[in-house]
């Protein structure tokens, strides 16, 4: 396969298809799996300092609740991707806020929540298809 092909298929997604709708809504669940992995290593790393465990633990929270999401996202749930959308925006905020404009540092943090969004956007686009698909094909009978 073409390189330029594979990168389309990552950033836009095919959703003409249902079967294609369905492989580009598993993007969601294997954004929100990124997601949950970043904070709960994250989270994992800042309980091990001597710093106070309360930043840690609502890391390891958020973490918890992601994996959550992706269980959700995995059995289909078309608001599962709309919520992991936002959140990986929200992460992306937060990112660039608190590291890249106040810190003036890019940490990789910043790379894998970006990664995340580029997913979740495909989730959402396949999520969406697919519930119009199956509007078209309900309302044809």
């Amino acid at each position: 396969m073409n390189s330029l092909a594979i990168l389309k298929r990552i950033f836009y997604p095919n959703t003409n298809t249902v079967k294609s709708a369905w492989s580009a809504a598993v993007n969601s669940c294997y954004s929100s799996s990124i997601l949950a992995l970043n904070r709960l290593l994250f989270g994992t790393v800042w309980l091990s300092t001597p710093q106070p465990i309360g930043p840690g633990l609502a890391q390891i929270g958020v973490g918890f609740f992601y994996i959550l999401m992706a269980f959700l996202a995995f059995r289909r749930s078309r608001i599962a991707c709309v919520i992991i959308l936002l959140f990986s925006v929200i992460e992306v905020l937060i990112e660039v806020l608190f590291v890249i404009i106040i810190r003036n540092e890019i940490r990789l943090s910043f790379f894998i929540v970006l990664i995340s969004l580029v997913l979740a956007f495909g989730g959402f686009r396949g999520a969406n298809a697919i519930f119009s698909h199956y509007k078209n094909s309900n309302s044809k009978t």
